[in-house]
């Protein structure tokens, strides 16, 4: 039998399908879409200087023409996020055949907060289909997107051992992207490391 790498950025996990997502990277999804909304909306304050955090159901898109300076880090990481997911949960409700205007028209805010619903209740129809993985990809990408605009932290200490070598010296990178342990170099995507410490055996893929 052929073993393969994760599909995902930076994961170790083996798989028995090229392109394929292991296990733990499959249910991270959850997470990460859990976050998406409160993310959102972090993102969003941050498009112009002293604006006050809103609902996300409220949010606006400032008018062309505007004289209050704007982020276009947000403003794009806000664009892509909502196009991204909206595409998807668009297709999600063709392909249960389910009567769907889509979300051409609505304000972004509402359209990502109601695309992320959608997700959320049925993703799981993607699970046995070939391009699963490429959802999988696609809510990641979204994730790191917003949150590498909304907590750009570089690194931060980690209160736990490493899986490799037992030593307390494991450091998260790039706003939780990976972590890595600067005793053996071993390296865990947010997934895995999450894993290891709710007692999921790393190597358990799909």
């Amino acid at each position: 039998m052929s073993v393969y790498r994760c599909a995902l950025p930076r994961c170790t996990e083996d798989v028995t399908m090229a392109g394929s997502v292991c296990d733990i990277c499959w249910f991270d999804r959850e997470r990460q879409l859990d976050a998406m909304v409160d993310l959102y909306v972090q993102v969003h304050a941050l498009l112009t200087p002293g604006r006050d955090r809103v609902p996300c159901d409220y949010i606006r898109m400032p008018k062309m023409g505007s004289a209050a300076p704007l982020n276009m880090a947000a403003f794009t990481a806000l664009e892509y996020a909502t196009k991204k997911l909206a595409g998807w949960a668009v297709y999600l409700e063709s392909r249960r055949g389910r009567a769907f205007t889509g979300l051409a028209g609505y304000p972004w805010g509402p359209a990502f907060a109601y695309s992320v619903d959608l997700l959320r209740r049925g993703d799981s129809f993607f699970a046995q289909h070939s391009y699963a993985a490429e959802y999988v990809i696609t809510v990641y990408s979204v994730y790191r997107r917003l949150i590498e605009v909304a907590a750009p932290c570089e690194s931060r200490r980690l209160r736990l051992p490493c899986v490799l070598c037992s030593a307390v010296s494991v450091v998260s990178r790039n706003a939780d992207e990976y972590a890595g342990c600067l005793t053996c170099g071993g390296l865990w995507t947010q997934a895995q490391l999450l894993a290891v410490t709710a007692s999921i055996p790393v190597r358990n893929s799909r």
